[in-house]
């Protein structure tokens, strides 16, 4: 029997197919791409070693090629679609104008040849096509040998971002460094490798020097510490004392003057309590006070209460050759010497806890043992009693138990300077206006007296009698309530 329903569905679709394929082939070879055109049965096929063919669009393509037409098995397409998408064929295929690629290669990508189409690639892009008026990506923004998009974007030389390669391309506008010519690093940046203790001077774009600052010395690379306490010239004052520091140095004024260090002045001593010049008076046997009111009377014997002599009192030229200026005792025969009774005013260096004593002395004989004095208050039996004396031929400063001796004999037939000094803490003796002794840490402070100051021998109160006799010629003697400093001292000895 003879069906009226016509040819099977499978025969229809066939030959609606067929007809399509003959209308569809020459719109695209003159159009590029027909409207309502689609590839035969294998729109959304896959094609195992063949390729996703003319307008495939979604297929994916193991081991082939893409082309104009599906070929399968790794073969090479001869035709390159025209606006269709080709996705030429990945794992090892061959695309188009591209090179074998370990992974998925697309020739151009989605080469869009038409106007407004872009051109995709996950891999390299080799000689990417021209895209009017779209771009050329290649894995990123790269543009192999890209040109002027007409109406679109313009891409010359762009820089190639991860995953893409740009080849052929020429880079222009884009940010130059060093090594293609840019502005070259600052050789003084970070001190360009000066030292620390070092200038970094820019001599050229690309060149410095490098200088040690002042207080350093070397190449510039290193440089080194300079003691400038070393060198003669130290930029100090003659009365400071230099301290190093790294790079520069510190100058102290010395105890006894004030400044910078760099300039110091003298402090001036000051006014003695009493001073005893033992120039000649109208009553020889007086001795006056040109500092205060102190006057003491020479006498003689060796009785605490001796009373002043009215004859035999010898005066000479002083150090200075100033005629009667200077007294003479001898402490041999006549055992003269000079009793100050006590006052408020002698009493003061002991109210102010710091005293100072100094004496010049010409010694006619130095006896080799035994104790000669010079000035004393308080004798042996106070322990506040101050003095200076000879023991075995030897200056000493005494306060007390307490004795800070030189270590050189006196001298005869000269004259000396002899200063004790004792500042509420050290007991100190100068020899012509160096120390020559010390006692540090003197744990008993003055405390005020009532005993009489006598000059050229001491008073034994207990036994009442005078020892320690002068044999020998005295000048200036002073007595200062403060304890002077060495510079101080030297000072009183240069006046």
């Amino acid at each position: 029997m003879k069906s009226v329903l016509g040819p099977r569905p499978r025969e229809m679709v066939m030959r609606r197919t067929a007809k399509s394929v003959r209308m569809c082939g020459p719109l695209i070879a003159l159009f590029g791409v027909a409207a309502g055109c689609s590839s035969p049965d294998r729109v959304f096929g896959e094609g195992k070693g063949g390729a996703n063919s003319g307008g495939g669009s979604g297929g994916r393509a193991q081991g082939g090629s893409s082309s104009g037409n599906a070929q399968m098995s790794g073969g090479s397409g001869s035709n390159t679609p025209i606006g269709g998408a080709g996705n030429a064929g990945s794992y090892g295929g061959t695309s188009g104008n591209g090179a074998p690629n370990g992974g998925m290669t697309n020739s151009g990508g989605r080469d869009d040849s038409s106007s407004g189409g872009a051109a995709h690639s996950g891999g390299t892009n080799d000689g990417g096509g021209a895209s009017a008026g779209g771009k050329a990506n290649s894995g990123g923004k790269g543009n192999s040998g890209g040109s002027t998009a007409a109406g679109g974007t313009t891409s010359a030389g762009g820089v190639p971002s991860s995953g893409g390669t740009s080849s052929g391309g020429t880079s222009s506008g884009g940010t130059t460094g060093v090594a293609g010519g840019g502005a070259p690093v600052d050789p003084c940046l970070n001190n360009g490798g000066c030292s620390t203790n070092a200038t970094c001077t820019k001599t050229s774009a690309t060149t410095r020097t490098c200088a040690c600052k002042s207080g350093f010395s070397g190449d510039g690379v290193t440089c080194n510490d300079v003691n400038e306490c070393n060198s003669a010239d130290d930029g100090c004052d003659p009365n400071a004392t230099c301290s190093n520091t790294v790079g520069s140095r510190i100058c102290t004024c010395a105890d006894g003057f004030t400044g910078t260090g760099v300039a110091c002045t003298l402090i001036p001593p000051p006014a003695p309590v009493s001073t005893w010049k033992f120039e000649k008076q109208s009553t020889a046997s007086t001795i006056l006070d040109s500092t205060g009111s102190n006057t003491g009377n020479v006498v003689t014997g060796g009785e605490v209460n001796a009373p002043p002599i009215s004859s035999a009192v010898v005066f000479i030229a002083d150090r200075k050759g100033t005629s009667n200026g200077a007294l003479r005792l001898d402490g041999v025969t006549s055992q003269n010497w000079v009793l100050v009774p006590n006052s408020t005013s002698l009493n003061r260096p002991w109210v102010s806890k710091a005293i100072t004593m100094t004496v010049w002395v010409r010694m006619t004989t130095v006896p080799a043992s035994g104790g000669v004095t010079l000035l004393d208050r308080g004798g042996n039996h106070d322990t506040t009693s101050f003095g200076l004396s000879l023991f075995n031929g030897k200056p000493q400063v005494k306060m007390g138990n307490h004795v800070a001796s030189g270590t050189a004999n006196l001298p005869t037939a000269t004259w000396t300077f002899l200063a004790g000094v004792y500042d509420g803490t050290d007991l100190r003796l100068y020899v012509n206006g160096d120390l020559a002794g010390s006692f540090p840490n003197v744990s008993v402070p003055l405390v005020s007296l009532t005993e009489a100051l006598t000059i050229g021998a001491s008073l034994n109160f207990v036994g009442g009698y005078s020892t320690g006799f002068i044999n020998g010629d005295l000048d200036e003697v002073r007595l200062y309530d403060a304890g002077l400093k060495a510079a101080q001292v030297k000072a009183v000895m240069q006046e």
